[in-house]
């Protein structure tokens, strides 16, 4: 009775092993499932948050691309009247806004709308042209637009055209008096801007006619540029081509330079020492000291068929 006993005992021992090991086995698979969903989600979570990432630095760069893309400076174009005033001035007025502007004609970027090159004598007062550049106009009165890369001789217009502006042309020009000798300035380019300088005017002889066709005369001493009291400097950063833009364009110029130390050595009533003569150039018409460098005195002697003008300036470099 009692091996009876012990048998059932064993018997009932087994089965609750069994069954102990069968649920322990059954937790562990759940938990393993549980932990290979939870690796599942992980990893489609990454990959979801590397399909957005991807995503969004295409759509940056896509952003970024189409900014760039419209910063070409030839999509700036300005549509503007070609103007003149005085014997040599031009200047150009935007025909959409009225705003008045001086512009540099880009050497060899003057074109008819055939794309032929043309030259700033062919154009005249009240032509209309396309004018290409970086869009950036400098702020003054008129104001300046450097950045010009292209023209295009649009429509040839005619000179009656432009007479609806001569109120504002006479705001900023007034015909000279013919007793006064002529002034010049120089116009050069800056990284900053288009810089348009006064030079000192010196001695002078000067004839001129007055209004009953009698003949004047106007004269002062010729003291060498050395020997000034009162000169206007400019500031050149690099060796640069000067525009000479005299308010009547004389028939020659003579140019000579002295180094900063032959001014500072020279004295009053002393001979002038030998400069360096400087040969100008003529482009369009104009004159132009080419490569002026920072560090001299230059002296120009401009010769009309009436007369004889001193001018001069001192170049320094920007510190």
């Amino acid at each position: 009775m009692k091996n009876k006993n012990m048998k059932y005992i064993i018997a009932g021992v087994v089965v609750l092993v069994v069954i102990a090991v069968a649920a322990a086995v059954l937790v562990t698979g759940n938990k393993k499932k549980n932990s290979e969903d939870k690796m599942g989600k992980t990893e489609q979570s990454s990959e979801i948050l590397t399909e957005q990432k991807t995503e969004n630095s295409s759509e940056l760069q896509t952003e970024k691309k189409t900014e760039n893309s419209s910063e070409n400076p030839e999509e700036n174009v300005i549509t503007a009247m070609y103007l003149t005033y005085g014997e040599e001035n031009f200047i150009f007025i935007d025909t959409k806004n009225g705003t008045l502007f001086t512009a540099p004609v880009p050497e060899g970027g003057l074109v008819d709308k055939d794309g032929k090159q043309i030259k700033q004598e062919d154009l005249t007062r009240g032509n209309i042209l396309k004018i290409y550049g970086n869009g950036i106009m400098l702020q003054s009165y008129p104001g300046q637009y450097p950045g010009v890369t292209k023209m295009v001789l649009d429509q040839t217009g005619k000179p009656e055209d432009a007479d609806q502006y001569n109120e504002i042309i006479d705001q900023i020009y007034q015909e000279p008096d013919p007793a006064e000798p002529p002034y010049l300035s120089a116009e050069y380019t800056q990284p900053e801007a288009v810089v348009s300088a006064a030079i000192t005017r010196g001695g002078y002889e000067w004839s001129y006619e007055n209004e009953d066709g009698t003949t004047g005369t106007a004269k002062t001493d010729m003291v060498p540029v050395l020997g000034w009291k009162e000169i206007n400097d400019l500031t050149l950063n690099e060796p640069t081509d000067l525009k000479l833009d005299f308010t009547k364009k004389p028939d020659t110029i003579e140019i000579i330079r002295w180094t900063e130390d032959v001014q500072k050595q020279y004295s009053e009533g002393s001979d002038v020492p030998e400069g360096e003569k400087v040969e100008p150039e003529e482009k369009d018409g104009v004159f132009i000291i080419p490569a002026a460098e920072a560090g001299y005195t230059y002296q120009i002697t401009a010769k009309w068929g009436n007369g004889t003008v001193d001018f001069g300036f001192v170049t320094k470099s920007k510190k």
